[in-house]
């Protein structure tokens, strides 16, 4: 998982920096902004997920991610989650049941 969370992260890196550079040009050719305003957009998405990206790397990394655990057992072992997993992510119960007074 961290593998591919980095390489979307050098992708997004790349794109950021590559439609910069574009409107970089452009507007030294003179274009008023209305005429990137879109790619403006584009690369404030990417930066967002960037961000996310990061923050969801470092967590992995660092062990901070709620049910990383049971992700772990899955996948590395092939163990699939518990009901006790399952119930614990879904807060306690299950939706269609009444909440236990």
């Amino acid at each position: 998982m961290l593998k591919l969370l980095k390489v979307r992260r050098t992708r997004l890196e790349a794109e950021i920096t590559g439609t910069e550079a574009i409107m970089e040009g452009m507007a030294k050719q003179g274009f008023p902004y209305l005429f990137a305003i879109e790619s403006d957009y584009v690369v404030a998405l990417r930066r967002a997920e960037l961000a996310f990206v990061d923050r969801l790397a470092r967590q992995i990394e660092n062990g901070t991610l709620e049910g990383v655990d049971v992700w772990r057992r899955a996948h590395e072992g092939g163990e699939l989650p518990s009901e006790d997993d399952w119930l614990r992510a879904a807060g306690g119960s299950w939706p269609w049941e009444a909440p236990s007074e």
